[in-house]
């Protein structure tokens, strides 16, 4: 099933770059649940919840992204019979603090202009 996704993404005109990390992400997951086919909702929820607990939001939401196109395509092509990465969670990214200019920097683009 996984050759076929890989192989769908190569026919989509996916970058290699992220046909490679979708490939690590879904062989990631594939070792948690041992079986793609009979994943349910709530082993993705414990994966997310345990795996990836620590890791950075942006990783969870590519992480996330990657599961929910993976389970979109393979219940249109079949292979499971519901999508259980439909209703996943999304993943809340934190606003970035501001980062104000130094006054030297400041001072110094105010010469400039």
């Amino acid at each position: 099933m996984l050759k076929d996704y890989e192989n769908y993404l190569i026919a989509a005109g996916r970058c290699e770059g992220t046909i490679h990390q979708r490939m690590i992400q879904l062989l990631r997951l594939e070792r948690f649940v041992l079986d793609l086919k009979s994943v349910t909702e709530k082993d993705l929820t414990n994966f997310f919840s345990t795996e990836l607990r620590n890791a950075k939001p942006e990783y969870r939401k590519a992480f996330r992204s990657a599961i929910r196109g993976f389970y979109a395509w393979a219940t249109q092509m079949g292979y499971v019979d519901v999508d259980p990465a439909y209703r996943l969670p999304t993943v809340k990214i934190p606003r970035p603090l501001p980062r104000p200019v130094s006054e030297d920097a400041l001072a110094f683009a105010y010469e400039e202009a």
